[in-house]
């Protein structure tokens, strides 16, 4: 996580899963902050000015560690969904990081929950 100087949180920022050991994965489900409290966001209401909900992470990567060195899995950008769900070949690793590297407007990236599968 970066730390302006004024000390807020700044992107990109990073959060990681130790699994503790190795494990096998096919699936990650990611959770994101939409803002559903306000009507505007959880509704057909909104105008399309206000679909990209500033607290949302927009870009993002998900890698995992294969026990030598982080692996890519997925880079996404121009995000604006509340869930995503993200299926790829089975991979085996003892840590997954997920990177917001910018969010639609805040300063600080906020992920609600993070899933790990093997489906």
């Amino acid at each position: 996580m970066r730390i302006n100087r004024y000390g807020k949180k700044t992107v990109p920022q990073w959060l990681e899963l130790d699994f503790g050991g190795v494990k096998s994965f096919d699936t990650v489900y990611l959770t994101f902050d939409t803002d559903l409290n306000d009507v505007r966001h959880c509704s057909w209401k909104f105008k399309d000015s206000e679909r990209m909900v500033p607290e949302s992470v927009r870009d993002y990567s998900v890698e995992y560690f294969d026990g030598k060195k982080w692996v890519n899995l997925i880079d996404v950008t121009n995000n604006y969904q509340l869930r995503r769900i993200h299926r790829f070949p089975q991979v085996k690793g003892s840590k997954l990081r997920i990177t917001a590297n910018q969010t639609n407007g805040d300063k600080s990236a906020r992920i609600f929950e993070v899933r790990v599968y093997d489906e």
